[in-house]
């Protein structure tokens, strides 16, 4: 039975620099099989949100 995303899962893809997230969701989605694709509606935050995101964490 494949796990599903969980919040954290989804929050460290949130961390990472702009330029590693699509690499980063990528092989998220592969590892979770099945449940990976929901990974793709998580969409590469725009600049300002990462930065707002950073601040906050």
């Amino acid at each position: 039975m494949a796990k599903l995303m969980n919040h954290d899962d989804i929050a460290v893809l949130y961390v990472l620099p702009p330029g590693e997230f699509m690499a980063a969701r990528h092989a998220l989605e592969k590892q979770m099989g099945a449940a990976g694709a929901q990974g793709r509606t998580l969409e590469k935050p725009q600049a300002a949100a990462w930065a707002v995101n950073q601040l906050y964490w």
